[in-house]
């Protein structure tokens, strides 16, 4: 009998230990991981570097459909580093808080002023912004077609791939090719390509367009639709937007097309800004022929998953193709529904779309 329980005994010990064993190798298995990881991504001068372009592909996979606080987990990994992602989160914060807690007395003294107030912290960073001239609203001063990398550049919009540094504005993607910082205050007033500097700049044609009543999705023109309360205090917004640029790589000598889609919930409080909802949704279909090659169309059917959003987008690209200086004709079909916070609702196309 003692010796049946010491062999019991001694199963149960070598039981523990394999399991002891085989959680210590997860474990180390994970910590490798992330050390990986983090060898593959470093900081530098604020900046984050990547070590090649495939790790730079996969880390956006790997963000892209986060939540906020997901990605504020990444990014603390990185000593060093702000994204343009968390300070444009921030500064939406500090102007919710700005407009919800403003008495009459403060409208009254801030009115007199011919801009649209905002916040403290909007205010020191306001040269990182893009601000509507209508209603004061703002977005990161990035492509708009390239959201995905608000949380991967820095303040100043700066990235590093390889021996590449790239560069972030509105309208423009510069590559600093020779990876030379020294570079980055001449790169930041080009417009155009410096070759002699190994400074190469493409430039993104992106405006609003709107589905229009023909069902076409028109270049010329400055279209949206916004749906509001009954009271007048919320409103969502939707936008469909066309975006050319000059592609990179292996397409540098071609046009590249995106089509870019957001819905964006607002509130007034005096004066519009952005609000936080879950209630943001797009449904609907874009079709697109080009003429000679093919035609498709896009599904549209997306919501914030829950979270706390104040817009919603996604970018789809329709055409790419190397050494073509000129697009081909390119037609648009298609229904989106834009829904918004307590019930707010508007749609492209319609007989109000707002046009210039």
């Amino acid at each position: 009998m003692k010796l049946k329980k010491f062999h019991i005994y001694k199963i149960f010990v070598m039981v523990l230990v394999a399991s002891a064993t085989l959680f210590y190798a997860c474990n180390q298995e994970e910590d490798l991981n992330v050390q990986e990881d983090i060898l593959n991504i470093t900081v530098k001068n604020g900046y984050l570097v990547f070590k090649n372009d495939e790790i730079f592909k996969q880390t956006i996979e790997e963000t892209k459909d986060m939540s906020r606080k997901e990605l504020d987990d990444w990014e603390k990994q990185f000593n060093g580093f702000t994204s343009m992602r968390s300070i444009y989160e921030k500064a939406i914060d500090e102007d919710e808080i700005f407009f919800e807690s403003m008495t009459k007395e403060k409208y009254n003294e801030l009115s007199k002023i011919d801009e649209i107030p905002h916040s403290d912290f909007v205010n020191k960073h306001k040269d990182l912004f893009v601000f509507d001239k209508d209603d004061g609203t703002f977005r990161p001063k990035m492509p708009l077609v390239k959201p995905e990398l608000y949380a991967l550049a820095n303040g100043q919009r700066v990235m590093k791939i390889a021996s590449e540094i790239r560069l972030f504005s509105s309208n423009y993607i510069t590559y600093i090719t020779d990876g030379d910082e020294t570079k980055l205050t001449m790169a930041k007033k080009l417009t155009t390509s410096d070759k002699s500097n190994g400074i190469i700049v493409h430039n993104y044609q992106i405006r609003k367009v709107g589905i229009i009543k023909n069902g076409r999705l028109d270049w010329n023109l400055t279209c949206g639709c916004e749906g509001y309360t009954s009271g007048g205090g919320q409103r969502v917004q939707g936008f469909v937007w066309e975006s050319k640029h000059y592609g990179s790589g292996a397409y540098a000598n071609g046009k590249i097309v995106d089509l870019y889609i957001e819905a964006i919930n607002q509130k007034k409080n005096f004066w519009w800004h952005k609000k936080r909802t879950s209630q943001l949704r797009v449904e609907g279909f874009i079709s697109y022929a080009i003429t000679g090659f093919y035609s498709s169309t896009i599904p549209i059917n997306w919501t914030t998953g829950g979270q706390l959003k104040t817009s919603i987008k996604s970018f789809y690209t329709i055409w790419t193709q190397g050494g073509l200086n000129t697009l081909p004709t390119i037609t648009y079909d298609g229904s989106v529904n834009f829904y918004g916070r307590h019930g707010t609702h508007c749609n492209l196309p319609n007989d109000d779309s707002n046009c210039e």
